[in-house]
């Protein structure tokens, strides 16, 4: 669900400096303890367009409730509200509890650590196979998955929850789709994935690709015929 306002919701919001293809990261001056996500309104000139269109909701909620339902442990809170930017304009708002912590490049290689990366990985696989389809036309299936890129992990606490310090948390809501198994295994971990983490991370990347191959191999060959397939 989201939120409604016919206002400008926040009024007080800095730039990060960090822009995606369809948000840009804002902070709340007010409450040092959120990040507010603006939706963007439009494609620069030269710029490639995205798969989907800019600041749509249904898109968004699709998006959010993926990451949810996949991630929970690792996801901090995170809401939609719907209001008007500084312009005037109708726009999404992903307010999400700020992380206060490390990056995994600054981030120490301890036992828990690790221990959390390995169970996110896992999880990723298990959402990759729940997700597997046939796109039309095609002969190899296709999935979504988190953009597990390593600047999208930070090792800290949530201040507004309290709870542990030096928890693993995943802040990215925007998952990537329509990538088939060959694509995924074979150029997105060890090329785009891997070379975005630290050095003392490589070797969990390196485990957790050979675990998704083997287990996907193992399902493909099963269970072929229950994924399903778009007409």
């Amino acid at each position: 669900m989201a939120e409604y306002r016919d206002e400008v919701p926040f009024n007080d919001l800095e730039t990060t400096g960090k822009q995606g293809k369809y948000f840009e990261a804002k902070e709340l001056v007010q409450d040092p303890d959120l990040i507010v996500k603006e939706a963007r309104t439009k494609w620069g000139m030269f710029e490639t367009k995205g798969v989907h269109p800019l600041n749509d909701l249904e898109r968004i909620k699709e998006d959010l409730a993926i990451v949810k339902d996949n991630f929970a442990e690792f996801i901090p809170e995170t809401n939609l509200v719907v209001g008007k930017n500084q312009k005037g304009k109708e726009v999404v708002y992903i307010v999400q509890h700020k992380i206060h912590g490390l990056e995994l490049k600054d981030a120490k290689p301890d036992e828990e650590t690790i221990s959390q990366l390995r169970i996110f990985f896992e999880a990723v696989v298990v959402a990759y196979i729940k997700n597997l389809y046939y796109p039309k036309n095609s002969q190899e299936p296709s999935s979504i998955f988190p953009d597990i890129k390593g600047w999208n992990f930070i090792v800290g606490r949530d201040n507004k929850i309290g709870g542990q310090e030096g928890r693993l948390y995943f802040v990215d809501t925007y998952p990537v789709e329509g990538s088939t198994v060959s694509y995924f295994l074979e150029e997105y971990i060890p090329s785009i994935v891997r070379p975005t983490f630290p050095e003392w991370c490589h070797p969990l990347i390196d485990e957790f690709r050979l675990k998704a191959t083997k287990r996907l191999e193992e399902y493909i060959k099963e269970k072929d015929d229950q994924i399903p397939k778009v007409i």
